[in-house]
């Protein structure tokens, strides 16, 4: 009986055990579920915060989220941080970009040869664009899980200090030779030297860093990294050396040079490159060759000119200009009085003032305050005329009998063709009752200054963009 009763108190021992532990592996169920859940939940609010802070920092950038687990949250957060380094990289280059070029503008020089000042337009900035593209380009490459294509975001980036370097120009002239231009401020020839630094400045203002040799052995150290150029820019006398050998750096870079010529050239001996697009001039006046020339501010109409008197300038810087004019400088001299540069009197007469040499501010108001421009048959399409023109002169303009240089059959041909009547009077001078006529016509009139098309800022600058455009 006892035992009986012992048994029946076991299964009923053995019987709540099991209720007990099936309650209790209930437990720890429901436990591991709500551990399971809070877990989810707290998760998800971290990438919530992750998400936003990243589109806070990133001015609402359009980006997909990173996978749901702790792992990948790391992973896609890391990315960000790539990301966002990258683009203070980006921000840095970019503001160092800025100062230089502004450091650059304000180190401009600016062109006072013969009155001619040329300020920078509004430009697009190249770098600008650069940089929206870096930056889209790591926004895109945000949503790849891969690593590496963040790092080659990051490496785009960081090269672009690299790509945003500025585009450099080397210029040897014999213009630009140092005895040259001290001789071009005692009264030698200024021609080549507008047409130079017009160059100069002018792809300047398209973001050129130029490099200018003053002598042969400038020349030779600058062109020891003559691949470091974008282009070079040399003259029918500098391109070559001893024997007409085209010098080392032009022969590395002859697809990318350009000669300055101003009259034009038909040929270039030992020198293979299209003359036609390869060779510029001072005007359009050679068909072989691209015309180039040269500016006139805009400021310059509307600066204050002096009143006009009845007075003439006779256009010559040598004496040997005047020889067999003698007759017909004095003829004009009794019609009103002549002014000259000259240093020394070739013609004796009480009308006739010389000046002697004058700076290019004092020409130009010497100039202004004139009616006319007499040209002597020399120097050849010299930029005076255009000077007397743009300051409301009448240019008092040759022909020859027999043309210069087999295509030129006045002194001016580009002012005669291009601008004419009434600033310019083509006369065979030869004719001193014809040469009359043009002065009485000119005394007479009033003509306001003008820029002639072909060589205001704009047509310049559409003309550098035609010639070097490839290069920007």
């Amino acid at each position: 009986m006892i035992r009986v009763k012992n048994d029946q108190l076991k299964k009923i021992h053995n019987k709540k055990c099991h209720i007990n532990v099936v309650w209790l592996l209930r437990l720890i169920l429901f436990v591991v579920v709500i551990f399971v859940v809070v877990i989810f939940v707290v998760e998800k609010s971290h990438d919530a915060a992750l998400q936003k802070s990243f589109d806070d920092n990133n001015s609402g950038a359009d980006l997909k989220a990173g996978p749901i687990s702790l792992s990948g949250h790391l992973i896609n957060f890391r990315k960000r941080e790539k990301i966002s380094e990258s683009k203070q990289k980006l921000s840095e280059v970019e503001q160092s970009t800025e100062a230089k070029n502004q450091s650059n503008e304000e180190a401009g020089n600016t062109l006072s040869l013969a009155g001619i000042d040329m300020r920078s337009k509004e430009h697009v900035s190249e770098d600008k664009a650069l940089g929206t593209f870096f930056v889209s380009q790591l926004l895109v490459k945000n949503s790849v899980e891969d690593k590496t294509d963040v790092q080659e975001s990051v490496n785009q980036v960081q090269r672009a200090d690299v790509i945003k370097a500025p585009k450099r120009v080397l210029i040897f002239t014999m213009d630009s030779i140092e005895s040259y231009v001290q001789g071009s401020k005692q009264g030698g020839p200024a021609g080549e030297i507008l047409i130079r630094t017009s160059l100069e400045r002018g792809l300047q203002d398209l973001g050129f860093e130029i490099h200018t040799a003053k002598s042969d052995a400038e020349f030779e150290a600058l062109g020891k990294n003559a691949m470091e150029y974008s282009f070079l820019v040399m003259d029918p006398w500098t391109y070559a050396g001893k024997g007409w050998v085209p010098k080392q750096p032009v022969s590395l870079k002859l697809n990318d040079l350009f000669i300055l010529s101003f009259f034009g050239s038909k040929q270039l001996k030992n020198l293979n490159i299209d003359i036609s697009s390869k060779v510029l001039t001072a005007y359009p006046t050679s068909p072989e060759n691209d015309f180039l020339g040269y500016f006139i501010s805009s400021s310059f109409l509307f600066s204050t000119k002096p009143t006009k008197k009845n007075q003439g300038v006779i256009w010559g810087k040598k004496a040997e200009y005047f020889q067999g004019r003698e007759t017909l400088i004095k003829e004009l001299a009794e019609l009103c009085e002549l002014h000259s540069t000259l240093s020394t009197k070739a013609i004796d007469h009480p009308n006739i003032v010389y000046h002697q040499h004058l700076t290019p501010d004092n020409w130009q108001h010497l100039l202004a305050e004139s009616k006319f421009l007499l040209g002597l048959g020399d120097p050849l399409l010299g930029p005076s005329a255009i000077d007397a023109i743009s300051n409301g002169c009448v240019f008092i303009n040759p022909v020859y009998k027999t043309p210069k240089l087999d295509r030129y059959y006045s002194q001016h041909p580009f002012a005669a063709e291009k601008i004419g009547e009434p600033y310019v009077c083509t006369v065979d001078i030869q004719d001193v009752q014809q040469a009359k006529l043009c002065v009485q016509k000119a005394l007479g009139s009033v003509l306001p200054p003008i820029i002639p098309t072909e060589l205001s800022e704009d047509a310049y600058r559409q003309r550098l963009i035609n010639i070097f455009g490839k290069y920007m």
